[in-house]
């Protein structure tokens, strides 16, 4: 299964710093890193965790 990517616009603007700034290694670890979450959002590159602090403002999870 393949998931889908929606940057929000600092993100974005971000992304396209990077690609304007002719970077190759940047550019070439954010595509990586994007390809990856991708695929399988929940593990990969940097270990990823889902964010515990949402679920506390809600109270879920206490």
């Amino acid at each position: 299964m393949k998931y889908s990517i929606v940057l929000k616009k600092l993100a974005d603007s971000h992304f396209k710093l990077i690609q304007k700034s002719g970077n190759k290694s940047s550019l070439k670890k954010l595509k990586l890193i994007l390809d990856e979450l991708e695929i399988h959002p929940k593990t990969g590159t940097g270990n990823p965790e889902q964010l515990k602090q949402i679920y506390l403002v809600f109270g879920v999870g206490e």
